[in-house]
């Protein structure tokens, strides 16, 4: 009877672990596949079968739908080039070439 409250601390204690160390990699809202460049960001293999499970995991809890790969990317910016938050007082200038089609 004395290795039971034990046993038990050490599973509260490894699914408080695992859960918190979950929530915290899919928290940012990018996956491991994400390549960010300035405060843009792109999920290349979100819409795929190779899609990795914290590209899922993520899309799952923002509630999103990933395009497919030959639909296009999502191209995702939620910081300007001083890295703060965009504001939605402010007006922003998308400027740039047009990639090809």
């Amino acid at each position: 009877m004395r290795v039971l409250p034990g046993l038990l601390l050490a599973m509260g204690i490894g699914a408080a672990t695992g859960l918190g160390l979950t929530a915290y990699s899919v928290g940012g809202g990018t996956g491991a596949g994400t390549l960010r460049i300035g405060g843009w960001q792109v999920t290349p293999k979100a819409g795929t079968t190779d899609a990795d499970p914290y590209a899922r995991a993520v899309a799952a809890r923002l509630g999103t739908l990933p395009l497919a790969l030959a639909d296009g990317l999502a191209i995702i910016a939620d910081r300007d080039n001083a890295g703060e938050h965009l504001d939605g007082r402010c007006t922003y200038k998308v400027a740039g070439a047009m990639p090809p089609a």
